[in-house]
């Protein structure tokens, strides 16, 4: 091993193939700008030979926006008492430029510049393109959230003026059709009323949650919840909507079971949008029945069996997406799904540490599965 005197030893020859041979570019440089030598490098990474680039100034060489060196770094230079790192774009023969990063130097004493320039072009343009992508990011991001800013605003528009009324339409509505001195079309036109302003009730309420959910504000008030009791709640708001249908709706569950720990209304309005489900697309005179248990850690497991045509195998995951419509079923009952009832079951039993999901219902129909944790 060489030790540093022993380079001095070196000869001219093993000095000039080293220089002859380097990938990087060699110029060696007068201090009126004018090349003086330079190794083969440069034809190759510029497709000019080596008298074209000493024959001009080598500022006709670079890039206009970079000919003049920063004065901070040209007066460091100039002292020759230490190297200066610069980058600039160097005209190719094809008229295109390369970025080059430079380290130079200044013999005063010999009037000299030596210069070890690297081609760090890709470097160069693979970082712009990460900004010119980060710009780009930052303004979908920046429309993204101005729009879901528009979304929430309009959803709480629509939420607050339609609801109010809503309420007004099924609490009048259900005091009517009970009137004694009403015929019965005209009770019978009252009870439609009734059951779709309850139905859009719950659709503004849906939007609202998954709305909420998609912003991070859906977070659910944990309490403990008699389950039969309000199996039963659920199960008495939807008797009508049953009737109408000609379907009936039963309840399985043990009155004495432990209390689950839950959000009362997300849960109830969860069993509410499945059995909604299950009487839309289930046949007249068939019966929904609701099952429930629980165990002693409060772990609780409901289920909603129907009788309706049943959702395929590769279907039953997708369907708890939003939007997401199967408008296939032949039941007398069936109706286009707006897509977000089922989104909601998820949503709003997943904020609750849960979970919902399909089976089938054998022989035929469906069973959807609500599971909550136990403390």
């Amino acid at each position: 091993m060489a030790t540093p005197g022993e380079h001095e030893s070196w000869t001219d020859e093993e000095l000039l193939r080293f220089f002859t041979l380097s990938t990087d570019l060699f110029a060696i440089s007068d201090l009126d700008g004018y090349f003086q030598r330079l190794n083969p490098a440069w034809e190759r990474a510029l497709g000019f030979t080596n008298e074209e680039l000493c024959a001009r100034p080598s500022k006709e060489f670079i890039h206009p926006a970079e000919r003049e060196m920063p004065a901070s770094k040209r007066e460091k230079l100039l002292t020759g008492l230490d190297h200066v790192e610069y980058q600039n774009r160097f005209l190719c023969n094809d008229g295109s430029y390369r970025w080059i990063l430079w380290n130079a130097t200044v013999s005063v004493q010999r009037r000299r510049i030596y210069s070890v320039g690297r081609d760090i072009t890709e470097q160069v343009e693979a970082e712009e393109q990460v900004r010119r992508l980060v710009s780009e990011l930052e303004a979908k991001n920046k429309a993204l959230l101005e729009a879901q800013e528009q979304k929430a605003a309009l959803t709480a528009y629509i939420v607050h003026d339609l609801k109010n009324p809503l309420s007004a339409i099924v609490a009048n509505a259900y005091g009517l059709q009970e009137e004694p001195e009403l015929s019965e079309p005209t009770r019978e036109s009252m009870r439609d009323i009734y059951l779709g302003a309850q139905a859009m009730d719950r659709m503004v309420l849906t939007l609202l949650d998954v709305s909420r959910s998609e912003d991070g504000a859906l977070v659910p008030r944990l309490a403990p919840v008699p389950l039969a009791t309000l199996l039963e709640e659920a199960r008495a708001s939807m008797a009508a909507l049953a009737q109408l249908r000609q379907q009936k709706i039963e309840l399985r569950t043990d009155l004495g079971a432990p209390a689950v720990q839950a959000d009362p209304d997300l849960l109830r309005r969860i069993v509410v949008n499945l059995l909604d489900n299950s009487l839309k697309y289930a046949p007249s005179g068939t019966t929904i029945v609701i099952e429930a248990r629980t165990d002693a850690s409060g772990a609780a497991e409901i289920r909603i069996r129907d009788q309706g045509p049943g959702i395929p195998e590769e279907h039953r995951d997708r369907i708890f997406e939003k939007y997401v419509r199967l408008d296939g079923s032949s039941g007398a009952n069936a109706r286009k799904s707006r897509g977000l009832g089922l989104a909601f079951c998820r949503l709003a039993a997943e904020a609750q540490r849960g979970r919902v999901w399909a089976e089938p219902n054998a022989p035929v129909g469906t069973t959807f599965c609500v599971s909550l944790p136990g403390r």
